[in-house]
């Protein structure tokens, strides 16, 4: 068996280095967990693979603890997405508990250095075995993540999906298949001693490419989320009372919550799909953490349940006004919905009924 190299401790404190740095240029928790990722993805390939003779090979060594990371991560990510927090809690820790365990055992293999003993033979074939954890692990926290991300209890006020719950969902849909993957390899080779003579490991870290590259995309090339609201002014858009400890003083929060009362008055820009907080802030010249502030103390509501419900108030107008000229798909994209589902929700939350119900009222009087 080989020894790990000097090499690959230079190789693991880079990776730690790397991660400072990248953590010293952002302050975005999301981020933050992203590019963890992704640094870790770039150090399996680091540590699994090498060039030999202008070839791409294998490197026949343990499995890695870090893949008990990959699925953690995605999970923590979809957290802070769903807690509408940003920053994790100390309870998130016990996550980690798996990898220091394997941790521990991994960095006492690899510490010894007679490899030809009959024990530490032993303990690599059982540590060896251990893979299945890998599978578990990416498969138990892929669908507990989509799960909780598709449940209708956890409905967002964005009306549609954002980048960053994209790239959480599709991430874990990449790893569900990683672990099937890992599943045909493991019971063909390990189980049933079949050998197929297919590599499907090829198939696993190709996949995690994909995922490499959704993150890199997220990371350095979108900028906003698809709805224009991105993780920054999410993470800020807590529950009423979320700003309890607010610094915001009476005379500010009755000002300010007079202009964006006048705001949404005089202007009808609200209309536009691509609305966002951060244009309001701008045009305010308000700062989008004092807005989201405003919008939980004064308002008692988040950003986008205050704007939503003065689209629907513009709606019942434009339904008023013209019976039997509009098509419902039609009514919530004119009023800046960016799909009818969206525009049925908050329709109902107002009126206590769907906008067909609510026109066939109209009818009747």
């Amino acid at each position: 068996m080989n020894q790990e190299s000097p090499m690959t401790h230079f190789k693991s404190l880079t990776f730690v280095k790397l991660f400072a740095v990248f953590k010293r240029i952002t302050k975005n928790p999301f981020r933050l967990l992203s590019g963890l990722t992704l640094l870790l993805i770039l150090f399996i390939y680091t540590y699994i693979f090498r060039l030999t003779d202008h070839r791409i090979v294998f490197v026949n060594r343990l499995w890695h603890p870090g893949l008990l990371l990959l699925g953690p991560l995605v999970f923590l990510s979809s957290q802070l997405i769903l807690r509408s927090v940003s920053s994790l809690q100390r309870k998130d820790l016990i996550h980690f508990i798996p990898f220091l365990i394997v941790g521990f055992l991994y960095s006492f293999l690899i510490s010894r250095e007679d490899w030809n003993e009959p024990v530490m033979k032993l303990a690599f074939l059982r540590y060896q075995d251990a893979y299945f954890l890998i599978i578990f692990s990416l498969l138990f926290y892929s669908l507990f993540t989509l799960v909780n991300m598709w449940n209708p209890k956890n409905e967002s006020d964005t009306p549609m999906v954002t980048e960053s719950e994209l790239l959480v969902i599709i991430t874990s849909a990449v790893y569900i298949l990683i672990s099937l993957m890992m599943v045909i390899l493991y019971g063909s080779v390990v189980i049933f001693r079949i050998h197929t003579g297919i590599d499907f490991r090829l198939f696993s870290y190709g996949l995690l490419t994909v995922i490499a590259i959704t993150i890199v995309r997220y990371l350095f090339v979108t900028r906003n989320a698809i709805s224009g609201m991105n993780i920054e002014a999410r993470s800020m858009n807590l529950e009423p009372g979320g700003y309890d400890k607010s610094l915001l003083s009476t005379e500010y929060i009755q000002q300010h919550s007079t202009e964006i009362l006048q705001y949404f008055k005089n202007n009808m820009t609200y209309l536009d799909p691509d609305f966002s907080l951060s244009r309001l802030s701008e045009e305010l010249g308000i700062s989008e953490h004092k807005l989201s502030q405003l919008f939980n103390r004064y308002f008692q509501k988040k950003f986008y349940t205050f704007l939503a419900e003065y689209r629907i108030e513009h709606a019942i107008e434009l339904m008023k006004n013209n019976k039997h000229k509009l098509k419902i798909e039609t009514l919530s994209y004119s009023c800046g919905f960016n799909s009818k589902a969206s525009f049925y929700h908050y329709f109902k939350v107002k009126m206590g009924c769907s906008p067909y119900e609510y026109q066939k009222k109209l009818d009747l009087n």
